[in-house]
């Protein structure tokens, strides 16, 4: 399990995948540096750069907002519209995005639908020995347990180092049906997120269940559900003891 490459510990930086759960901001541009400075202090390991919503993507405008997330390994994020995405960018808009960034980021999250650049970013990224992560939203309903298993195997086939599920949890079933789904795939490098008001369990509980990383922001919210960063790390701290 967690394996990668020459067979060690899956690493997103230096940060060992696995072993503990990881808490994730995700952010937009513009960030205050005293809010990245205090999310640092109270236990955020991971930045996710959701380029898609920055107001500007010009390349020195881009590279200078990574630049403020120099003490964390960054995930860059360029979200398709279908998917969630904040911008109408092209496939091509978003391929240069990442291809711009990939020199300055730990790794890449890329939908398993964006199948026109899905191929290359992933032997681009795994080229600069960095991680890629395959997402897979469904904002309206949590899919049956088959159909979730066969995306993980779809993004598996495809390169995925890491597998991200995150489903609208609209329903206690829904609820059983993505714990199941993690519970059962918890050895395959699984993300699984419950969005909407019913899914905000699942960014605290599930991390104790096996999910890799735990998504919460910076400045202001980049999915349905998410916590802020104070309440998240509060509730993971009194779950997982040992885990911050």
């Amino acid at each position: 399990m967690f394996k990668f490459g020459d067979g060690a510990l899956l690493k997103l930086g230096g940060l060992e995948l696995g072993t503990v759960p990881r808490v994730v901001a995700a952010v937009c541009d513009g960030v205050a540096p005293r809010l990245i400075a205090d999310a640092k202090g109270r236990g955020v390991e991971v930045i996710e750069a959701r380029l898609d919503l920055f107001d500007r993507r010009e390349p020195g405008y881009v590279i200078g907002e990574l630049a403020k997330y120099q003490d964390f390994p960054v995930l860059a994020t360029v979200r398709s519209s279908v998917e969630g995405g904040g911008k109408n960018l092209s496939d091509e808009e978003r391929l240069a995005l990442y291809k711009l960034v990939i020199p300055q980021v730990a790794a890449v999250d890329i939908e398993l639908s964006s199948k026109a650049i899905l191929p290359e970013l992933t032997r681009r990224t795994h080229r600069a020995g960095k991680l890629v992560l395959i997402s897979f939203h469904d904002f309206s309903r949590t899919p049956d347990l088959a159909s979730l298993s066969r995306v993980r195997e779809e993004a598996a086939a495809a390169g995925a180092d890491v597998v991200k599920v995150a489903t609208l949890v609209s329903s206690r079933a829904d609820l059983q049906t993505l714990t199941r789904f993690l519970i059962d795939n918890s050895d395959n490098n699984i993300v699984a997120v419950g969005m909407g008001p019913l899914g905000a369990v699942t960014r605290f509980l599930f991390p104790a269940l096996g999910s890799l990383l735990t998504y919460t922001f910076l400045g202001r919210p980049t999915a349905p559900g998410q916590m802020d960063y104070k309440t998240t790390l509060e509730l993971l701290a009194k779950l997982n003891p040992r885990a911050l």
